[in-house]
Formats: C-alpha cells, sequence, structure tokens
C-alpha cells in the first residue's frame, strides 16, 4: 500500500544478500524525472524472491489515475517468484486497493495540520504528473536532477519551511498530559504518572498522543461537537466523496444535511472517551473507514482554548462561531492568519485595532493565528451552517 510519485528509480534490491519480498497493491505513478528508462523496477536482482500481487503503475501523465498492472523485472537474470506471501504480517494486516492508498495517503500522510513541506508534497502529487515541470508548489515536481538544494522549494525559513507555534495547553503536573486529558481520562493533574501503563497495555502518555496523531474531536460534557469530515479526506475530493456515520459510543452521530459534516451528541452527563466512525466513498470505487475519538472533557475543566481566552486579554475576536465573518480587535497592530485544519493558509491580512476575517469560507473548523508586538496566539474558530 505504498505511493511512490516522480521516482527515477522505483523498487530496487541491489545487493548480494538473498532476501524475500512481499509487494502488494502498490502505486507506482511516474513524474517528470521518470522519463527516460522505465525504472520502476530497479536492478531487483536475481538473487531475490518475491510474493507480488496487485501493484499498478501510472505512466502516461495524464493527470488522470488510470495504471494498469506492474510485476517485477529483473536485473541480471530471473529471481525466484514466491506463489504465498513469506510473511505472517502481509497476510494479517489490512490491505487496500492501490487507488484507496492513494486516496489515503493524499489525505492523511505527513503531520496534521500538514506543514509547509507536506503542501509542497501533496501539491505536486495530486498532479498525477499534468502541468508545468519544477521544484515548488503547483508543479508537477522535479526533473531527473530531483533537488540539488532546499532552497529550490520556494518555501520559507531558506526553503526548509516552517513549522507554526502552537500552544501548550494547561499541564499543571508537566508530564506531558494536559488537564483535560487526565480529567477526561482519570488520572491525576498533580502527578507525573506519562510512564504508567494503563489498561490498554501501553504508557498513559502513549495513549495520549495515539489519540492526538490520528483523527479526533474534543467536546465538553453536554455539548455537541460538529466534525468537517472532509478536512480529513483532501485525497478524495476529485472522485465526488460521499460520508456515512454509525458505530457511535458514548453518544450519537449524525450526518448534517450538507453531507460532509458530523455532529456528535454525547450521553447526558457523560465524561470519558467517545467515538463513532466515518467512511468516505468516491466515484472511483476507493473507500476507506476512520474512527474518531473524541475527548468528553468535564465541565470545568480549563482547555487549551479557554487558556488562551483567559490569560491573553491584550485582544478579542467573535462572534465564534461565526455565520458570515468575524472581527479581530486588539490594542496596536497585529497581523493574522486563517489556517484550514490541513495548514492551508486561506486568508492572510494586518489590522490596526480591527480587522473583519472570515470572508467566503464554508461552515467548519479553522485554526487563526495572531501576531502583535511580538506575542502570537493561536484559537480555534467556527463557522456555522
Amino acid at each position: 500500500n505504498n505511493v511512490l510519485y516522480n521516482y527515477s528509480a522505483g523498487y530496487t534490491t541491489h545487493t548480494s544478500t538473498n532476501f524475500d519480498h512481499d509487494l502488494v497493491n502498490n502505486y507506482f505513478i511516474m513524474g517528470p524525472a521518470s522519463s527516460g528508462t522505465d525504472n520502476t523496477w530497479f536492478q531487483v536482482d536475481k538473487n531475490q524472491s518475491f510474493y507480488y500481487s496487485g501493484n499498478i503503475k501510472d505512466n502516461n501523465l495524464d493527470g488522470i489515475l488510470n495504471g494498469s498492472v506492474t510485476t517485477p523485472y529483473w536485473y541480471q537474470g530471473p529471481g525466484t517468484i514466491l506463489t504465498t506471501p513469506w510473511s505472517s504480517h502481509t497476510t494479517s494486516a489490512p490491505v487496500y486497493s492501490p487507488v484507496t492508498a492513494f486516496r489515503y495517503a493524499s489525505s492523511m500522510a505527513g503531520t496534521f495540520p500538514h506543514d509547509e513541506m507536506d503542501l509542497l508534497i501533496f501539491s505536486q502529487m495530486k498532479t498525477l504528473g499534468k502541468g508545468t515541470t519544477g521544484t515548488g508548489i503547483g508543479t508537477t515536481g522535479p526533473n531527473g536532477n530531483l533537488y540539488t538544494s532546499q532552497t529550490e522549494t520556494g518555501l520559507s525559513n531558506n526553503g526548509y519551511g516552517t513549522i507554526n507555534q502552537g500552544t501548550k495547553p494547561v499541564d499543571t503536573d508537566n508530564d506531558g498530559m494536559p488537564d483535560f486529558w487526565e480529567k477526561t481520562n482519570g488520572s491525576n493533574v498533580n502527578v507525573n504518572d506519562a510512564m504508567k501503563v494503563g489498561t490498554t497495555g501501553y504508557t498513559l502518555i502513549e495513549n495520549y498522543l495515539n489519540w492526538l496523531g490520528d483523527v479526533h474531536a474534543q467536546t465538553t460534557q453536554n455539548t455537541a461537537v460538529n466534525v468537517d469530515l472532509s478536512n480529513y479526506t483532501a485525497g478524495f475530493s476529485s472522485v465526488t466523496p460521499s460520508f456515512t456515520v454509525s458505530n457511535a459510543a458514548n453518544g450519537t452521530v449524525t450526518l448534517l444535511p450538507d453531507g460532509k459534516t458530523a455532529r456528535f451528541v454525547p450521553t447526558n452527563n457523560f465524561s470519558g472517551m467517545g467515538s463513532y466512525k466515518f467512511t468516505v466513498k468516491g466515484s472511483d470505487n476507493s473507500s476507506f473507514a476512520f474512527t474518531m475519538a473524541v475527548a468528553i472533557v468535564p465541565n470545568g475543566t480549563v482547555t487549551a482554548l479557554e487558556e488562551i481566552e483567559v490569560a491573553e486579554t491584550a485582544f478579542a475576536m467573535g462572534p465564534n462561531p461565526f455565520h458570515d465573518q468575524f472581527q479581530i480587535s486588539t490594542k496596536s497592530n497585529f497581523t493574522y492568519l486563517l489556517y484550514s485544519l490541513q495548514g492551508e493558509i486561506l486568508e492572510k491580512g494586518t489590522g490596526n485595532d480591527q480587522a473583519t476575517v472570515g470572508h467566503n469560507l464554508l461552515p467548519g473548523i479553522y485554526l487563526l493565528e495572531i501576531n502583535s508586538n511580538g506575542r502570537t496566539k493561536h484559537l480555534k474558530v467556527s463557522k456555522a451552517n
């Protein structure tokens, strides 16, 4: 289920040591660097053993995902073809179609929200080879010379890209787990218990990081939370995605009339972890199911957003949620950036005391960054239906 785009050499083995290989449902997509000799399978030695199935190569650079089956070709003589996988993991791990692998990888690979480098890679990969050869965002990617300097990316920070600063949530005992998480899951906010092994068999901080790194949402007792599911499925955007929701735990879930926003309502007076399943399907038969983990925080708990609002009184913004636009007001000059949850800058500007923000946005959750007098503030803003 790997996706390779714009490779000058795809899969290679060149070694004197014998190895076994299982290659299943991978997508090889050619780009400008793939011109000339077809090196999808590069120096695959005769001393290697291969099980392969369902691998696809798209070599026409027409901007459409429409590849055909590819099988290994050999270097200096044929190797051994296996009729069954050599590794038990190949049959025990979930395997998706190559098309679904592409859609999922181009939705969720990299950091989340996506940083500048992620966005560069996604923008090139999604061209599927059709467009202008280059090294920056919006091109199909470099030619066979690939990159010789990070400055060729055109990104900020001398080409490396900038990772935007976040805001540390309240963490009384400084154990890496915010108070809201510990109160939600029953651990002690006054004791460093990050390395305590929980009922899952993992340490408490591992459970927190796993939640943080996957699709997740946060709300408080008796408060519904809306999630725009399209924020997690950008790779399906070109194939008319449709969504379904199901399997709610410790609450109920419904899909709103826009067809892409899930509303989760926690069980009355419950705090703890909830969840639901959502599935995205594309018109090309691609499909993927996600589990949205919802932290239902006890009432009265200070969260990261509330900490900003209490501690930083030099600015105000509202309304939040908003229907059309919202206002930022400060006591000095400021700059602002409005991001999608994928990290894409949707709007930026400056203000002197105030600014009107949020023009032409779709309903959903966004990230707002305000810079004033050397201080940076972040918060979530929501546009209502």
